[in-house]
């Protein structure tokens, strides 16, 4: 096992090195057309205000499906769902506490999670500290909200306000850390409107998923975890290196 201080963001910062005049920063691909010699990406730069089109032979889309269909509306040939996939909402909060008053239950792990709860639960992130003896911790808690329909769950997300979202937070960690509200020093709260393609019935074991990953023509090519039909780090990653061993025409 390795790891670093800065987690992931040491890897990725390891792959921005290499190709340092190839990332374009601030910029939002609108739109991407099929030309005759390959394809062409229409660009807005927040910066500069500037738009720039983009021509390569070839174009990896590593995004997920709603964005994909938006951005190549009107390419012949395009695999359209039966269906649009759901994309659940999540609350995520990072809460900085001085101590987590042990409860009922298995000891603090990497991954815990509250018997009876809406949540998922929530993350040690200091799981990996070589620190000793510091009391203060940062956990991470993940709520999905599929109570009810998607665009419902997001328009409930989006009138709730900061402080009810930690109250109703902080009741659930109360079932098993009796107390921990007091020992909050810090509580950051987002919302993921489109945060995860849900794994609902339909999405994981049919032919439009496996024909949503093929190239088409050649020119466009595609990697998501909606491509897997349940987004996790691991899916994403699978997804990443079948599509670009797709792109170099080597073997899966």
């Amino acid at each position: 096992m390795l790891t670093w201080p800065q987690g992931n963001g040491f890897l990725v910062e390891h792959l921005r090195r290499q190709t340092p005049a190839g990332i374009l920063p601030n910029t939002l691909a609108y739109a991407v057309q099929e030309t005759a010699t390959g394809v062409a990406v229409l660009t807005y730069d927040a910066a500069t205000h500037e738009t720039c089109r983009i021509e390569a032979r070839q174009v990896l889309l590593a995004t997920p499906q709603f964005v994909t269909q938006r951005l190549l509306q009107g390419i012949p040939g395009l695999f359209r769902p039966a269906r649009p996939l759901h994309h659940a909402p999540w609350v995520v909060a990072n809460l900085t506490i001085d101590g987590l008053p042990q409860g009922p239950g298995a000891p603090l792990s990497w991954d815990n999670v509250i018997y009876g709860s809406a949540s998922v639960g929530y993350v040690n992130a200091n799981q990996q500290d070589v620190a000793l003896g510091s009391q203060q911790k940062v956990i991470t808690y993940y709520w999905p909200l599929t109570a009810e329909p998607p665009k419902a769950a997001r328009q409930r997300a989006y009138r709730t306000s900061y402080d009810q979202w930690l109250t109703q937070i902080l009741a659930d960690l109360e079932k098993a850390h009796v107390g921990i509200t007091a020992r909050v020093r810090h509580a950051d709260v987002w919302v993921w409107g489109h945060g995860m393609v849900a794994p609902t019935p339909g999405t994981l074991w049919h032919a439009g998923r496996q024909l949503a990953t093929q190239p088409l023509r050649q020119r466009f090519f595609f990697a998501h975890t909606d491509l897997s039909g349940m987004s996790i780090f691991e899916e994403g990653f699978y997804q990443g290196i079948r599509a670009a061993r797709q792109l170099l025409d080597l073997p899966a």
